[in-house]
């Protein structure tokens, strides 16, 4: 499963979303999480520990069905329900305060 981020352009900032990078220079603005399958038990509890900027409240939006996965998009943009629900999260009961209250 992956998910990738990318940052809306600023319109007070300039507008425009394109930045010159020089050869071997990493785009930092655009952001990738990728997820493979794993396993876990209803008696377990689980931890996520991590530095700033490694997707784990991305990940968790993931979880609790705030955010889709690339493939489950595309998917529904190809009208393919059946497909994009094979690819999502399956349905967990998944308890998610987001970390900005509005």
């Amino acid at each position: 499963m992956t998910r990738t981020m990318i940052p809306k352009p600023n319109p007070a900032a300039g507008g425009g979303d394109e930045v010159a990078l020089r050869p071997g220079q990493i785009d930092r603005r655009k952001f990738t999480l990728h997820v493979e399958a794993g396993t876990f038990t209803d008696s377990e509890i689980v931890v996520m520990l991590g530095e700033n900027g490694t997707g784990k409240t991305t990940f968790v939006r993931m979880l609790a069905g705030a955010l889709k996965s690339d493939e489950e998009e595309a998917a529904l943009e190809r009208g393919d329900e059946e497909e994009a629900e094979l690819l999502g999260v399956p349905s967990l009961n998944v308890s998610y305060k987001p970390q900005k209250i509005r």
